[in-house]
């Protein structure tokens, strides 16, 4: 039996959370919900996700120092991260491997054809 892949989905506003777990439950992904950046931390450490799914600024820290502590234990290498933001930002998040911008708004086909592609699924 082939297992689901999971996200981990660390999203403060409730409507947008639930969108996107929409999105990913429609191509057959299975999703963990983080309510701070530590939360998703953890998540990643003891499930094998295989992409996050976050904002720029999460309740206790911003989306660069989740990154740069994902790096530091050695998560990042094996997951695919999608930043979504309000601002086409240019920063170092945008230059990391793994690490990719979505700008709001953005239409629900969009999305699911991206994390299809970026989490392997065929459709």
């Amino acid at each position: 039996m082939i297992s689901k892949k999971t996200v981990v989905v660390a999203l403060p506003q409730t409507v947008e959370e639930r969108a996107v777990a929409a999105v990913l439950s429609s191509i057959g992904i299975s999703v963990l919900h983080a309510t701070t950046g530590r939360e998703a931390i953890m998540l990643l450490e003891d499930e094998p996700a295989v992409g996050l799914i976050t904002t720029v600024q999460l309740a206790d820290m911003h989306a660069w120092s989740l990154v740069r502590d994902l790096q530091e234990i050695g998560i990042l290498p094996r997951i695919q991260v999608y930043v979504l933001s309000d601002a086409s930002l240019v920063s170092t998040l945008s230059t990391l491997p793994n690490v990719n911008l979505i700008v709001r708004p953005v239409a629900r086909m969009q999305l699911e054809n991206q994390f299809a592609q970026a989490f392997g699924v065929t459709r």
